[in-house]
C-alpha cells in the first residue's frame, strides 16, 4: 500500500525570530504536505541530538490522541517520572505544544531553543511541525526528561515523532474516517499509517476496533514481534456513574481477573472513558520501565488529568458555552450523542460549526441537526478552511433555514458576549475550539 501521509506540514521558514514566527508558521500548518523522515533526520545529526534521551510512549489514532496523551502524562508525573507531554495542534499558543512536569515552556526559552538550533533547522529544511517536534525532543532532554508521551501529527509512520526515542510503549487510541485528502475514505489506509509507530517487541495497546481493522492490527504485532493489548478483549473499562454538575464520571477497569474500581476523570463524554482505559493499560505497560507506576498513581493521573476544549463547559456573558474539537464525522457523532443524553440538552441550542476541507462536514452537520435548535457559521481564515456559503448551504438543506454567518473573531466574540437563553456549542474544527477560548479567557490565539 502506497504511504501517502508524512511528517511535514506546512513549509514556511524564516530567517530570523520575530516575536510572531510561531505564530506565523501554525498558521500555515497543514498547507503543505511533503512525505518523508529525511529533513528531521538531518536535523538531529546537524544537531547532534540524541533521539534516544528518553523513554517513549508513542500515541496514534483518529480520535481521542490528545486525551490519552493527557491522562498517560498525568498518570507518569504522578508515579513521580520526569514527563515531558507533546501534542499538537494548540488551541490558544503554541507553548501549550511543549510540556514538561505539567508546565508548558514559555515562549522565552521556545525563541532561545530556536536560536540555538536555527542553522540546523534552516540547514535542513524543517517545516513548522517538524520545528516544533526537534524543539520538543531538545527541551525535553535538556530537563532530564525519564519519558515524553509524543502524540503523533498525522499518520505515524512517516511523522516527525516516529524518529525520536527508546519507545517503551505504542498506542493507537482508535480509527476512523479523517484526513480524506491524505488518506482518502478508506480506514483501511489509515490504520496502515497508524501502525509505522510500531517497534519490535514494544508493547502495542489499542483501543476498539472494527473486526477487520483490528486483524489488520494483529497481523502487524505478529509481523514486529510486539505483544498486543486491545479494549475489549484484554482489559474493558465499564462506566459507574456520571456527574455532570461535579463535571466527574467514574469507571471499573478490568484486566484479564483484576479489577481497579471506580476510577474517576474530569473528561466528559462516553467515549473519554475508552481514552482512559487505554491510556490506563499503556501506563501498566510501561511499569516495566519506571518503578511507582501502579494503581495509585494511575488512580491520582487520571483524576488531575486535564484537556481543554474537550466537552468543555465554560461561562463567559453571561451564557453558557460548551467548546468541543470534534473535528470529523466520528467525532462529532459520538459528541452530540452524549451531547443529547446531559443536562444541557434541556434548554434550547443553538450550534456554532466551522470546519476545514478533507473532513465530511456534511456528515458532520447532519449530527448536528438532530442536537441543534438552530446553527451559525464560523468559516475559519486559511486555504484549508471551507466557507461560509458553502457550510450555510447544506445546513439550510437539512435543517430548512439558513444558518447565521460569522465574520472573523471579531465576530464571533460579539456573538458570544450576546445574552441569550440558549446554551451555545461551538463544534467542528480544534481551530474554532481555540478560537472560542482564546475570547473565553480573553487571550489572543497565537
Amino acid at each position: 500500500m502506497a504511504r501517502r501521509v508524512v511528517a511535514a506540514y506546512g513549509r514556511n521558514r524564516a530567517r530570523k525570530a520575530p516575536a510572531n514566527l510561531f505564530d506565523n508558521w501554525a498558521q500555515r500548518e497543514y498547507t503543505l504536505i511533503k512525505p518523508g523522515l529525511e529533513r528531521i533526520r538531518s536535523f538531529i545529526n546537524l544537531a547532534g541530538l540524541n533521539p534516544r534521551a528518553f523513554k517513549i510512549i508513542h500515541i496514534a489514532g483518529t480520535n481521542g490522541k490528545g486525551s490519552a496523551a493527557a491522562y498517560l502524562d498525568s498518570i507518569l508525573r504522578a508515579a513521580g517520572v520526569k514527563t515531558g507531554l507533546y501534542t499538537s495542534p494548540h488551541l490558544i499558543r503554541a507553548e501549550e505544544r511543549i510540556v514538561f512536569d505539567g508546565k508548558p515552556v514559555g515562549r522565552g526559552r521556545l525563541f532561545e531553543l530556536y536560536g540555538r538550533f536555527r542553522a540546523s533547522i534552516e540547514k535542513s529544511g524543517l517545516t513548522f511541525f517538524e520545528t516544533m517536534t526537534a524543539l520538543a525532543a531538545a527541551h525535553f532532554a535538556d530537563c532530564g526528561a525519564q519519558a515524553a508521551v509524543m502524540e503523533v501529527g498525522v499518520g505515524g509512520a512517516y511523522d516527525a515523532t516516529n524518529v525520536f526515542g527508546d519507545k517503551a510503549v505504542t498506542v493507537i487510541t482508535g480509527v476512523s474516517v479523517d484526513h480524506v485528502d491524505l488518506f482518502g475514505p478508506r480506514t483501511e489506509a489509515m490504520i496502515a499509517e497508524d501502525l509505522g509507530i510500531i517497534k519490535r517487541g514494544v508493547p502495542l495497546v489499542v483501543g476498539r476496533l472494527n473486526p477487520r481493522l483490528a486483524a489488520m492490527a494483529f497481523a502487524a504485532a505478529r509481523r514486529a514481534g510486539c505483544p498486543i493489548y486491545a479494549e475489549g478483549r484484554d482489559f474493558k473499562p465499564s462506566a459507574v456513574s456520571t456527574d455532570w454538575r461535579r463535571m466527574r464520571q467514574a469507571f471499573d477497569y478490568r484486566q484479564k481477573a483484576s479489577v481497579i474500581p471506580r476510577l474517576e476523570i474530569g473528561l466528559m463524554g462516553s467515549y473519554q472513558i475508552g481514552n482512559a482505559a487505554v491510556a490506563v493499560k499503556a501506563a501498566l505497560e510501561t511499569s516495566r520501565v519506571f518503578r511507582g507506576v501502579d494503581e495509585a498513581a494511575v488512580r491520582k493521573g487520571l483524576s488531575l488529568a486535564r484537556w481543554p476544549g474537550r466537552f468543555d463547559v465554560r461561562k463567559f456573558g453571561g451564557n453558557t458555552i460548551i467548546v468541543d474539537g470534534a473535528h470529523n464525522e466520528d467525532a462529532m457523532r459520538r459528541f452530540t450523542a452524549d451531547y443529547l443524553k446531559s443536562p444541557f440538552a434541556s434548554k434550547k441550542s443553538v450550534f456554532v460549526f466551522g470546519a476545514l476541507r478533507g473532513k465530511n462536514h456534511r456528515a458532520m452537520a447532519g449530527s448536528i441537526a438532530r442536537a441543534a435548535d438552530s446553527v451559525a457559521v464560523r468559516a475559519l481564515d486559511g486555504p484549508r478552511a471551507l466557507g461560509a456559503d458553502e457550510i450555510s448551504a447544506v445546513f439550510k438543506k437539512i435543517l430548512k433555514t439558513p444558518a447565521r454567518i460569522i465574520s472573523g473573531p471579531g465576530g464571533l466574540k460579539q456573538f458570544l458576549r450576546k445574552k441569550t437563553p440558549a446554551n451555545i456549542v461551538i463544534a467542528g474544527s480544534l481551530r474554532l475550539a481555540g478560537e472560542a477560548l482564546a475570547i473565553i479567557v480573553g487571550n489572543r490565539r497565537t
